[in-house]
C-alpha cells in the first residue's frame, strides 16, 4: 500500500532500496484511480531518473492540483551505479515480465518471467495497487509509443496540448495492435492486464534539437553524448517539454 511521501517497495540484486514517491493514501484511492511515473528502468538512460527526481521536488511534495500520482524514478539502481541497460544478473528488466514472456526475445530476459527482484516489485505494485495509467520514461526515440487503442487516445491528447515548440520534440506513434515486445511491461499489460492499464512510454529526445526524419541510427550514441557535454542545454529544452505532458498527465480530475 502506498502512502503519501517515499515508500520503499524493496531492493534490487545488490540490496539498493528502490522507492516510490507518492502524494496519495492508495487505501483511500483505490485501484484505478492513479497514475505511475516510472523511470530508470534501463540504467544508461540516465536522464530520465534526474527528471523524475526533479519533478517530484518541484510538483509531488505540496500536491497542489494534481491527481493521484506516484512516482518511482529509478527501477534499476544497479544498473544505474554500473551505467549499464541490464540489472546486476546481466538481465534485461523490459524483457523480464510475464505475459508472452520468451526466453528468444532481443535483449537478455532472465532465466524466467520475474526472475529479477527489480521486476517483482513492479509487478506486485501494479497487480495489488492496479493503477490506471503509467508513464514510462525511456531513452532517445523522440517519441510518444502508447499501448493499444485506448492509451494512444490519451497519449495523442497529452501531445496535442503541449506548446508547438516542445511538441516538435516527440513524434506521436500509432500503435500496432499486432506488435507484441516478449516480457516487456508494454506487453504485460496488454496481455496479463488485459488493458485495465494505459501505458505510455515516453521516449526523449536525442538531442536538444531533434531532426525527427529520419531518426538516425545512432542515437542512442548521440543522446549520451549531448548529455555528457551539454547537459545544460539538453535539459533546457527537454525537460520543461516532460515536465507539461506530465503535468498535463497527472492534473486534477
Amino acid at each position: 500500500m502506498l502512502q503519501p511521501g517515499w515508500n520503499e517497495l524493496g531492493k534490487s540484486h545488490e540490496g539498493r532500496i528502490i522507492r516510490a514517491y507518492a502524494n496519495f493514501d492508495s487505501g483511500k484511492v483505490g485501484a484505478g484511480g492513479w497514475t505511475l511515473i516510472l523511470g530508470g528502468t534501463h540504467g544508461d538512460e540516465r536522464a530520465t531518473v534526474p527528471f523524475l527526481e526533479h519533478f517530484i521536488e518541484c510538483h509531488l511534495g505540496n500536491g497542489k492540483g494534481l491527481g493521484a500520482t506516484a512516482v518511482l524514478p529509478v527501477l534499476n539502481p544497479d544498473g544505474y551505479e554500473r551505467n549499464t541497460r541490464h540489472n546486476a544478473r546481466g538481465v534485461d528488466l523490459n524483457r523480464n515480465f510475464p505475459g508472452l514472456w520468451s526466453a528468444d526475445a532481443d535483449e537478455p530476459p532472465g532465466p524466467h518471467a520475474l526472475s529479477e527482484p527489480e521486476s517483482r516489485l513492479l509487478h506486485d505494485l501494479l497487480s495489488h495497487g492496479k493503477p490506471a495509467r503509467i508513464i514510462s520514461l525511456h531513452w532517445a526515440l523522440s517519441e510518444i509509443d502508447a499501448d493499444g487503442e485506448e492509451g494512444y487516445k490519451w497519449g495523442r491528447s497529452l501531445w496535442e496540448r503541449l506548446h508547438p515548440h516542445h511538441r516538435s520534440l516527440f513524434r506521436m506513434k500509432m500503435p500496432d495492435s499486432g506488435s507484441f515486445l516478449p516480457g516487456s511491461l508494454g506487453t504485460f499489460c496488454r496481455t496479463a492486464m488485459k488493458n485495465s492499464v494505459h501505458l505510455l512510454t515516453l521516449e526523449l529526445p536525442y538531442h536538444y534539437k531533434p531532426e525527427l526524419n529520419p531518426l538516425p541510427e545512432d542515437h542512442f550514441i548521440t543522446a549520451r553524448r549531448v548529455w555528457d557535454a551539454e547537459r545544460e542545454k539538453y535539459w533546457q529544452a527537454v525537460y520543461p517539454a516532460v515536465e507539461s505532458l506530465l503535468l498535463s498527465a497527472v492534473g486534477s480530475r
